[in-house]
C-alpha cells in the first residue's frame, strides 16, 4: 500500500539507494513521472531531494572508457512522432530517466509487441552516448538489465526516419545542454533564479493542475454505472473479456467497432483508466464522447463524471470539481434524478474539496451523499460503508479522531455484514482504524486493527509479499510501542 511505502521511504531512505526507490511502483516511481510530464511545482518540489540525489549518485559513478550504443522501443503517438520530426537537429529532453537497453533485437521486440491502443506507432530510439555522459546499469527482475540516464541529459536529435517502424537516432550532448542553459542565463541576467525557472517550468496549452493533497488512501468517486439492454453483440463480447481480467483482449475489441458511438468511447476510456491507469488516453475517450453527445443533444452526465474521475486521478482538482459541479446541476434539474448518480457526484465534489483540504466543505458534501445512498432502496451496504469510511478518514485528516473511529468503526461493521466482502477493503479499514487507534494512544486497539490486516494479507498474499512483509511489520511496531508505554508507566 502507497501509505507504508512512504512512510517506508521517510523511515530508511538513503541517497546510495535512490535508484532503487526511483524505479519503485506504484510510488515513488508513478508520482515522479507524473510531476516531470506535468510541470507541477508542488509535486516537483516534493520530489527534489530525489532528484538532486539520483543526479549525485550517476555524476559519481566511474566514467565509461568508451561510447557506447543504446535502444529503446516503445509506441509513440503521430502527433508526438510529427514534433519529434519538426525539431531534427535541435536537443529534447526527455522529462525522466529515459530507460534504454544494449540489445537492438529486444529494443525491437518491445516496440512491435501490440498494445490497447491502435492509434499508436511503433518506435525503435538509436541513442549513441558518449563516455563523459553519466548513466548506469540496473538489474531487472523480469527481463535484461536496462541503463538510466540522469533526468538532466541533453540528447541531439539527428535524424527520424518514418516508417512501418520509426527510427529516431539521437546522441547524448550533455555539454551542448549546458551551453544552452548558460546562454539562457546570460540573456536574462536582470532576472532571479526563482524567475528563470518559473519560466522554464512553464507549462503551453495546459490547463493549471490542482495542488497536491497528502497521499493516502481515498473513496475513490464512481459513477453510475447502467446496464443496457442496446449493447452490440460485439460490445457483449468485449464486456466478457473485461469481466474475466483479458483487458487488452477487451480494449482491442471495442477500438474493432464501428461506427465509433460515444458509450464505447467512455467504456474504453474507463477501461484505461481503471485497469491500465492511462489517464491521459482516458481524457481523450472521455472529452470525444462528450463532444459527440454535446453536438447530438444527448444525456452528458455520466461523461461528466467520468471525466471528473480521470482529472481527479491526474491531480487536477479544479477540473475534476468543476465536472462534477456540472454534472449535478443537470442530474438535480432532472424531474426523476438518479439518487446513485448524484451521489457520486457529491462524492467527486468531496474529494476535490479535501484535496484542497477544504474539510468543511468535504464534509457536508460527503454527509449529503450518505444520506442519498441510505434512503436508495435496496440499499447498497458497501456503498454506504465506503462513504462512511470516506467520512472518517476526512474527520481524522482535520483533527477529529473520536468521530473518525466511530465512523469507521460503523464502516467496517457494514462491510463484514455483506456477502464475500472484499478483502483488500477490510484490510484498508483495520489499517486506518489502526492508526487512528495509535494517534489516541490505545495501543492494545491498535494491535488488534494491525493484526487483522496481517491475517488478512497472509490469507491473500504468497509469503515475502511486500504488502505482508509490511503488515507484519506494522504488527511488530505495534508491540514494540505497546511494550515501551507500559514500561514508561
Amino acid at each position: 500500500m502507497i501509505l507504508r511505502t512512504i512512510d517506508e521511504l521517510d523511515k530508511s531512505y538513503r541517497p546510495t539507494e535512490v535508484m532503487n526507490w526511483c524505479f519503485r511502483s506504484p510510488f515513488p516511481s508513478r508520482f515522479l513521472h507524473h510531476a516531470l510530464r506535468s510541470h507541477n511545482k508542488e509535486q516537483l518540489n516534493v520530489c527534489r531531494f530525489l532528484f538532486a540525489d539520483a543526479s549525485r549518485f550517476l555524476q559519481q559513478q566511474r566514467q565509461r572508457k568508451s561510447s557506447d550504443k543504446f535502444y529503446r522501443g516503445m509506441k509513440l503517438s503521430s502527433e508526438l512522432l510529427d514534433k519529434f520530426k519538426v525539431h531534427v537537429g535541435q536537443l529534447v529532453c526527455t522529462s525522466g530517466f529515459f530507460p534504454c537497453i544494449k540489445s537492438r533485437a529486444n529494443a525491437l521486440t518491445l516496440a512491435t509487441l501490440p498494445v490497447y491502443r491502435t492509434d499508436l506507432q511503433s518506435v525503435l530510439f538509436k541513442i549513441d552516448c558518449d563516455a563523459s555522459t553519466p548513466c548506469i546499469e540496473l538489474a531487472n527482475k523480469n527481463s535484461s538489465p536496462f541503463m538510466v540516464f540522469d533526468i538532466c541529459t541533453a540528447f541531439h536529435i539527428v535524424y527520424v526516419n518514418r516508417d512501418q517502424m520509426t527510427i529516431i537516432k539521437m546522441k547524448t550532448a550533455s555539454e551542448m545542454g549546458r551551453k544552452n542553459v548558460s546562454d539562457y542565463i546570460e540573456q536574462h541576467k536582470d532576472e532571479t533564479i526563482q524567475s528563470l525557472l518559473d519560466e522554464l517550468m512553464k507549462s503551453s496549452m495546459r490547463p493549471k493542475p490542482g495542488t497536491l493533497p497528502p497521499l493516502r488512501p481515498k473513496s475513490r468517486p464512481v459513477s453510475s454505472q447502467k446496464k443496457d439492454s442496446t449493447l452490440t453483440a460485439e460490445e457483449i463480447k468485449a464486456q466478457k473479456c473485461a469481466e474475466k481480467g483479458e483487458v487488452d483482449r477487451a480494449l482491442a475489441i471495442y477500438h474493432r467497432i464501428q461506427p465509433v458511438t460515444a458509450r464505447v468511447l467512455n467504456t474504453i476510456g474507463q477501461l484505461c483508466a481503471d485497469k491500465k491507469e492511462d489517464y491521459n488516453y482516458a481524457l481523450q475517450c472521455h472529452t470525444k464522447a462528450l463532444k459527440m453527445q454535446e453536438e447530438a443533444g444527448e444525456d452528458i452526465g455520466d461523461t461528466l463524471t467520468n471525466l471528473g474521475n480521470v482529472y481527479h486521478n491526474c491531480h487536477k482538482y479544479d477540473l475534476a470539481l468543476s465536472c462534477h459541479t456540472r454534472a449535478l446541476a443537470l442530474r438535480q434539474a432532472n424531474q426523476s434524478p438518479d439518487d446513485a448518480a448524484t451521489a457520486s457526484n457529491l462524492i467527486g465534489i468531496a474529494n476535490a474539496h479535501w484535496a484542497h483540504q477544504e474539510y468543511p466543505a468535504a464534509i457536508d458534501n460527503v454527509q449529503r451523499a450518505l444520506a442519498l445512498r441510505e434512503h436508495i432502496v435496496p440499499p447498497n451496504k458497501i456503498s454506504v460503508a465506503a462513504t462512511l469510511a470516506m467520512l472518517g478518514n476526512i474527520y481524522q485528516d482535520c483533527g477529529n479522531v473520536a468521530l473518525a473511529l466511530d465512523l469507521c468503526k460503523k464502516a467496517l461493521v457494514m462491510f463484514e455484514s455483506t456477502y464475500s466482502p472484499d478483502p483488500s477493503v477490510l484490510a484498508e479499514l483495520h489499517y486506518s482504524l489502526g492508526t487512528m487507534h495509535l494517534s489516541t494512544g490505545s495501543f492494545d486497539d491498535a494491535y488488534l486493527s494491525f493484526e487483522n490486516v496481517a491475517k488478512i494479507y497472509r490469507q491473500i498474499f504468497p509469503q515475502g509479499h511486500p504488502d505482508r512483509l509490511a503488515a507484519e511489520n506494522d504488527v511488530q511496531q505495534v508491540i514494540m510501542l505497546r511494550h515501551k508505554s507500559k514500561k514508561d508507566s
